[in-house]
């Protein structure tokens, strides 16, 4: 019997990794653009939207930035995806919706955000 090599491309030598359950539930999306000063970090806002949705934001993640024309100087644009998942149930309206208010809700008192929409809605209203 030949001796086995032993693969070095894992580095785990012989140690267990815990695999993570695969839920069956339903998972909710939502993607919001915030206005937020130049400053404010991708890093900084996944860290807000993952603390105000508490245990049910399963995921987010920063999938454009934008510094232009269309965008208030000393302020640029960040769109982020946020994935929502209970482990033991699918989520209602209600539960998703409150995980929605509370990352606006966060966004804006924590870093000044303010949501894209709100601000088109009220350039067209002529506010």
């Amino acid at each position: 019997m030949r001796p086995r090599k032993r693969s070095r491309r894992c580095g785990l030598r012989g140690s267990l990794v815990a695999a993570e359950a695969v839920s069956q539930q339903v998972v909710a999306k939502e993607d919001f653009a915030f206005r937020v000063p130049a400053s404010v970090t991708a890093g900084a806002l996944v860290a807000v939207v993952r603390e105000a949705g508490g245990d049910l934001v399963e995921d987010a993640r920063v999938f454009d930035v934008y510094e232009g024309a269309q965008v208030e100087a000393g302020h640029k644009s960040m769109a982020v995806n946020v994935r929502m998942r209970a482990a033991d149930h699918t989520l209602s309206a209600d539960e998703v919706l409150g995980v929605r208010e509370a990352v606006i809700a966060a966004a804006t008192g924590q870093l000044g955000a303010v949501l894209r929409y709100m601000i088109e809605t009220a350039a067209r209203a002529g506010h």
